[in-house]
């Protein structure tokens, strides 16, 4: 069964939030270690997966609309 696109925008947006959180908590927990290269890099690391993945599912869920709208053109063309 698949998912409604505001659905898959909003798991989108929480994942990207969850990344966020971590990546702070992640360069907090460094930081307090005394390692503040490596709570800088763990922060990038994190929120770049983070905004790799909302990307992904925002590029996969808007896929079957485009298909739709191009088979519809396609139709169109026919008649």
């Amino acid at each position: 069964m698949a998912d409604d696109p505001a659905t898959i925008r909003n798991r989108a947006r929480i994942g990207l939030g969850l990344s966020i959180v971590f990546s702070v908590l992640a360069a907090a927990w460094f930081w307090s270690q005394g390692a503040i290269t490596r709570a800088f890099v763990a922060a990038a690391l994190i929120l770049g997966i983070g905004v790799w993945e909302y990307q992904r599912r925002l590029r996969t869920e808007g896929s079957p609309r485009r298909y739709q709208m191009d088979r519809s053109r396609d139709d169109r063309d026919r008649e």
